[in-house]
């Protein structure tokens, strides 16, 4: 489900701002963001640092999320 919001299956640049805005709720639209820097734009390290740094913050937020929610005792 999130990876047609997210920009996997088509360019976020070609849907509207609103999608645009929704998408990048998704991870998958930050990884995307970074890929097609890096492969279709010429990128550097220092245009994929924003994408990369929300991707690891999500992943320590999803990761707490699950320690507190499986919590094995």
């Amino acid at each position: 489900t999130l990876a047609p919001l997210g920009g996997a299956w088509w360019p976020l640049e070609i849907v509207p701002d609103w999608m645009r805005t929704i998408g990048h709720i998704s991870p998958v639209a930050w990884a995307m963001d970074s890929y097609s820097s890096l492969i279709f734009h010429g990128g550097g390290l220092a245009d994929v640092l924003l994408p990369l740094g929300v991707l690891a913050a999500l992943t320590i937020v999803f990761f707490l999320l699950g320690v507190v929610r499986f919590r094995i005792e």
